[in-house]
């Protein structure tokens, strides 16, 4: 496996929002590019990157680094994780990026700060029941979440829905208002079946969270 040089490749993205609300539900979307700019082809597989790197997958990734603020994956299942994909899947899904070619992928997310929230929810009795995540009730009590792969309209369901709105998800924990600092990351290395050509591990540039 060859180590491929960050500065031969661009790692940008573009985000819809970065203000958040203290009063509203908002979505935000993540336009992330990658973009080859060195004269070698290099397969990626950004097709089957999960954005945030769940519980159990050490497969290729898209994440996120917010300073100041807490990564944090709430499940319902705590079971073995099931078989890792064999390589026929991640064959069947790369991309091979040409010299000068730029990959362009879609995420979305969901903002819901505390101040919209029933008292009662962020309790380790809805949220941890098992124990098995390490949830931090003070902290979550005091916190606004963003949420991975959700948007408002599905997550303004789940909460008519249900106390346990909040899982299983991947979220962000952002504990007070301010400036957050945050970049992106892409990562890919060797893991059980997936043997890609380059390990990558790439930062975007940093941007700022301003949350109300």
């Amino acid at each position: 496996m060859n180590i491929y040089e960050s500065e031969s490749f661009v790692f940008s993205f573009d985000i819809s929002e970065t203000f958040l609300p203290s009063s509203k539900i908002i979505d935000l979307e993540f336009k992330i590019r990658l973009n080859n700019s060195g004269d070698t082809p290099i397969k990626i597989y950004p097709n089957i990157a999960p954005f945030s790197n769940p519980i159990g997958w050490g497969g290729p990734f898209f994440g996120i680094d917010v300073r100041g603020a807490k990564n944090q994956e709430l499940r319902t299942y705590y079971g073995p994780p099931s078989e890792p994909p064999n390589r026929n899947y991640y064959e069947k899904n790369m991309t091979l990026l040409h010299p000068g070619e730029t990959h362009t992928c879609f995420f979305e997310t969901c903002w819901i700060p505390n101040s919209i929230l029933k008292e009662g929810v962020l309790s380790k009795k809805h949220l941890d029941p098992e124990g098995m995540d390490g949830m931090n009730e003070d902290l979550f009590r005091k916190s606004s979440f963003l949420i991975f792969n959700q948007n408002a309209d599905r997550m303004t369901q789940e909460m008519n829905l249900r106390e346990d709105f909040l899982r299983p998800n991947r979220l962000i924990l952002f504990s007070g208002s301010g400036k957050y600092k945050f970049y992106l990351t892409y990562f890919q290395d060797q893991w059980v079946d997936f043997n890609p050509t380059y390990r990558l591990n790439l930062k975007s540039e940093e941007r700022i969270f301003h949350v109300e």
